[in-house]
Formats: C-alpha cells, sequence, structure tokens
C-alpha cells in the first residue's frame, strides 16, 4: 500500500474538502502493458547499453514505431533522418528513451474515445500542455524530456476518472468549466468523489514507478498560484508545469479572458528576466505544430484550431492597458484602466511574497492605489472597481496562505474617497462581499483610519454596513472596533 502524504486544504474561500483515501484505495489503478513494463526495466538497468535497449524495442513494434517517429518529430528538433530503432535510440539517448516508453505506454493504457467531446478536450488540452512544458523547459532550467514526461502525464488522471465514472465524472468537467463555477476542478471531485485527479495522479505514476521528484510535482502543480511565482521569479517544475496548463487552457477557451492572460504571461515572464517578448512569440507559434506532430505519434485525434498569429495579436490588442506599465491611469477620465489595477494588485502581491510582508503592511500598500481623480468622479470609479471585484475575489483567494481569507483587499482602494464613496463602493459590489469573511473585511475596513479623510466613526460605519451584507457576519464584532 503506497504512503499517505499530508493533502493541502482548499484555498477556496477557506473552504477545505479533503481526500477520501479510504475510496482513493478502492479505486483499482491500471497497470502498465507486460511488454512495457518489461522495456522499462531494461532501460532502468544501468548494465544496459544502447544496442541491448534497441533489441528490446524491437520485441514491441508499437512502441519502437512511436520511439522512432519521435526520434524524427520536430519536437525533439530532429532532421528527420532517422530509419532505425537503434538509430533513435542513439540520438535520444537511454534516459530520453526510458521517458518516451513511459509517455507513448501512458497513452495506450487510457481510452480515446475520439466522439466523447469532453475526453478530446482534455487529450487536447494535455498535448498541448506537453507540448508547452518541452517548449519552456530551458527558461524555467528544467531537463527538457522531464518536462515533456510531466506535461504529458500531470493530468493524466483525469482520463482514468473519465473512464471510471464515465456520466457522473463527465458532469464534474462541465460543471467546472462553468464561468460562473467558483470551486476548482480539484475541489468538485473531492466533493463529488471524494477523490481528486491530482492525487490519483501521483498514485497512479507511484504504482508505475515513476520519478519521485515527477510524482511529487504531479501532485502538488495545481497548489501553484501561477502569475505570482512567475513574478517572483520561481523556476521550478511544479511552476512549470501549472503555467504550461494555464497556457494550454487559456489557448483552448479562445475567449478574451483567455487571450488577456496569455499576454499577461509574456508581460510578467519578460519582467522576471525569464524570457523576451520575441522569443515568448517564437514558443507560441511552434505550440500548435508540436502537438498536433504528438497527437499523431500516439494515435489521438486532435483537431486543428489555428490561429496562433491571430490570438496574439488579439491579445495584444485586448491587453493593450498592460503593455506600459508607466501609463495606468487614463489620460482623459484620470483613472486606473482595469487591467491596469489588476496587474498593479498582482505585482504588489508578488512583492510582498518575496519579501515577508506582514498582511497588513500589503493592505497599506494597496491603499495607495487610488482608482479616483481629483474631481471626485466617484460614480465611474466605482463602476471601475466593480469590473475587478471578481476577478480579484479568485485572485486573492487562491493565493499564498498570508493571503487566503483577505478577498477584500480590493476594497482598500476605495480608502481617500471618504465614507460616502466606500459606503457606494459596497453598495456596488455587493455580490461578490457576500462570498467574503468578516473577519478579513473587519480588518480592511479598519485600515481605512490611516488615510486622511477617514476616521475611527467612518470605519465604524462601513464595518457595519459591511456585516449587513455579507452572510453570517457578527454585529457584534463592528460594535467591538467602535468600542476600542
Amino acid at each position: 500500500m503506497s504512503s499517505r502524504p499530508p493533502v493541502p486544504d482548499s484555498l477556496e474561500g477557506g473552504r477545505s474538502v479533503p481526500v477520501d483515501f479510504d475510496q482513493l484505495d478502492k479505486l483499482v489503478l491500471p497497470s502498465l502493458p507486460q511488454t512495457a513494463a518489461a522495456l522499462l526495466h531494461c532501460a532502468q538497468d544501468p548494465t544496459t547499453g544502447i544496442e541491448d535497449l534497441g533489441k528490446a524495442l524491437e520485441l514491441e513494434p508499437a512502441i519502437a514505431t512511436r520511439i522512432v517517429w519521435l526520434a524524427n518529430s520536430a519536437i525533439f528538433g530532429s532532421s528527420g533522418e532517422v530509419s532505425s530503432v537503434e538509430q533513435a535510440v542513439t540520438l535520444l539517448g537511454v534516459n530520453t528513451v526510458r521517458l518516451a516508453i513511459l509517455g507513448a505506454t501512458t497513452t495506450m493504457v487510457f481510452p480515446k474515445r475520439a466522439k466523447d467531446p469532453l475526453i478530446g478536450r482534455c487529450w487536447r488540452r494535455i498535448f498541448l500542455t506537453a507540448i508547452g512544458c518541452r517548449l519552456h523547459a530551458g527558461i524555467f532550467g528544467v531537463d527538457s524530456q522531464k518536462a515533456f514526461l510531466a506535461g504529458l502525464t500531470q493530468d493524466i488522471a483525469i482520463l482514468l476518472l473519465a473512464d471510471r465514472y464515465d456520466e457522473q465524472y463527465a458532469s464534474i468537467l462541465e460543471e467546472a468549466r462553468r464561468p460562473e463555477q467558483r470551486q476548482s476542478l480539484i475541489e468538485l471531485e473531492r466533493a463529488t468523489l471524494g477523490i481528486d485527479h491530482a492525487t490519483i495522479g501521483a498514485r497512479l505514476l507511484e504504482h508505475w514507478r515513476f520519478p519521485s521528484d515527477l510524482v511529487d510535482a504531479v501532485r502538488t502543480h495545481h497548489e501553484v498560484n501561477v502569475l505570482s511565482a512567475l513574478a517572483a521569479g520561481e523556476r521550478t517544475l511544479p511552476v512549470l508545469m501549472a503555467y504550461a496548463e494555464e497556457f494550454a487552457e487559456c489557448f483552448l477557451m479562445q475567449s478574451e479572458e483567455g487571450l488577456v492572460r496569455i499576454e499577461k504571461f509574456a508581460i510578467v515572464l519578460e519582467e522576471a528576466d525569464l524570457i523576451s517578448r520575441d522569443q515568448f512569440d517564437r514558443v507560441v507559434q511552434k505550440l500548435e505544430a508540436r502537438a498536433l506532430d504528438l497527437a499523431d505519434l500516439l494515435d489521438v485525434e486532435m483537431p486543428v484550431t489555428g490561429g496562433f498569429h491571430e490570438m496574439l495579436s488579439r491579445a495584444r490588442l485586448l491587453a493593450a492597458p498592460l503593455a506600459d506599465h508607466s501609463q495606468l491611469v487614463d489620460a482623459q477620465t484620470g483613472l486606473l484602466h482595469r487591467d491596469g489595477l489588476i496587474r498593479r494588485i498582482e505585482q504588489e502581491m508578488a512583492l510582498a511574497k518575496r519579501k515577508h510582508w506582514p498582511f497588513s503592511l500589503l493592505l497599506i500598500r494597496l491603499s495607495s492605489l487610488n482608482a479616483y481623480d481629483e474631481k471626485g468622479r466617484i460614480d465611474e470609479s466605482l463602476e471601475l472597481v466593480q469590473r475587478t471585484a471578481h476577478h480579484l475575489v479568485h485572485l486573492l483567494r487562491t493565493s499564498d496562505s498570508v493571503f487566503r481569507h483577505s478577498a477584500d483587499t480590493f476594497c482598500v482602494v476605495a480608502g481617500n474617497t471618504g465614507l460616502e464613496g466606500a459606503m457606494r463602493l459596497i453598495e456596488r459590489i455587493r455580490p461578490p462581499l457576500r462570498e467574503i469573511d468578516s473577519a478579513g473585511m473587519g480588518a480592511a475596513f479598519g485600515l481605512l483610519t490611516v488615510c486622511p479623510t477617514s476616521a475611527v466613526s467612518n470605519a465604524v460605519q462601513l464595518l457595519r454596513r459591511t456585516f449587513e451584507l455579507v452572510d453570517g457576519a457578527q454585529q457584534g464584532d463592528g460594535l467591538a472596533f467602535e468600542e476600542c
């Protein structure tokens, strides 16, 4: 029986849905094909030479064909001149062949179900993620072959769950894709099935005797806050996996939200000195073609979506306010651009993480992000902040534990407007407030006292009005604050 590693609590609003290990233990994990297991044993034997491994591969034609095809593929930069298994092993090396065997057999274990649109979408995301990991591996200082295998296997358990739970799991996947859904796929899986694909995936790779660092990365990559990690310059395998997966999802979405996020990736990567804009563009343009090569290699249908050049152009246009960081304020209205405000808050959070600031200091710094012009155009300003509210609730909830219960942070931008502006802001963003914990909200509005136009009495009134709107809040908290 495998050991049971600690599983982190859910980050969504502080709600925790633990893994049901009894249910996990009941799940029958598929075994690798016998020939693949024998090949892996041969490849892992330090006494095995290239010639021996080539002969072993020839006994399994299906896998041998894929290894030769891989050696000829642009995925690994080949010129397409390899014609034998021995040549392929010589070109790729024993370590790469071992990873290739793992990747090839992994796709042989799970059903393709090409006519199932949800499963087809999962395969497309897996392939785009695998190629994304491979293309970005050098930027993150990760071995390219290991990165490729990580991308190919990080969400492979989704296919296992789809096969075992069929329609029930299909409904979970559909639910997770709904724009208004606040819970992650991991949380929906745990709430419905008692288990999640990251934990199962790690258990499966452990069962197949995959490298331990890869097993750990599969188990933990969903815990990564991608933009914060990239901004902080973190270069680890889990960060690479999480980034490549989000990028693949954004591309498959083909929506404005997804395209803007891709542009944010480009900006953050460039600022962190991980990749230049030109390099980013070249990587993006290679992504789909390489993913199609891989799908063809592994005999999985992957429709051509096309349009990477067009996608990049649209992303630049939609995210234009982010292009010049010195121009966050609109010259005509005096207001922060919506995406500029989001970006500034993301930057502040990344900086706070690197500097290990206490949460109170972060709130004070955020209070300086005043979205209001000197003429006091409160209505226009509130509309701007209202449009950022839902995004920032999600952003702050899914960050590190120091920010976990602080989805209220965006409210602090109202600090310099005084009581009237802040009260109107509360009324405007009432739906998001219903999802915010009252303790965090109290802390945020308590800091309004540091603003010159606010006073303790104003803060108390704000607290009282806030507690009226937040479900489950305690009026006593506001009275206690007033007495202080």
